[in-house]
């Protein structure tokens, strides 16, 4: 029983009834503790996109308005322009007023007409 097999195979026994003499069983208990919950990680280029988007929007909607504003003005002064056109255009055109013929000045026009009258026929 000298053998090497032998005694390799009582050298391990003897080592592992140790190791199984170290190890106590102990009983098993649940946890009474609640359960780790894991929170996302909010990185700061997340943050950052994030941020950047609703302010490209916020310029975007300012950009919008100041455009809308300023097709309003230009239609105003379009409009304005048109009306001032049309005010000096009709103050340009010459409309025909009657003459006003005044009650002494009628005795003198019909005298004028007659003499004139009077000219070409007997001149």
């Amino acid at each position: 029983m000298t053998s090497p097999e032998f005694s390799a195979k009582e050298n391990i026994s003897d080592h592992v009834g140790h190791i199984k003499s170290l190890e106590d069983p102990k009983p098993i208990f649940k946890s009474t503790k609640p359960l780790t919950v894991c929170q996302e990680i909010l990185l700061q280029t997340e943050l950052r996109a994030k941020e950047r988007k609703e302010f490209e929007n916020y310029l975007k909607q300012k950009e919008q308005k100041q455009l809308f504003y300023q097709k309003r003005q230009l239609e105003q002064k379009k409009f304005a322009e048109e009306m001032e056109l049309r005010q000096l255009r009709q103050s340009l055109v010459h409309k025909a007023r009657p003459f006003k013929v005044l009650p002494k000045f009628e005795s003198i026009l019909k005298e004028r007409q007659l003499r004139g009258f009077r000219d070409a026929l007997y001149g």
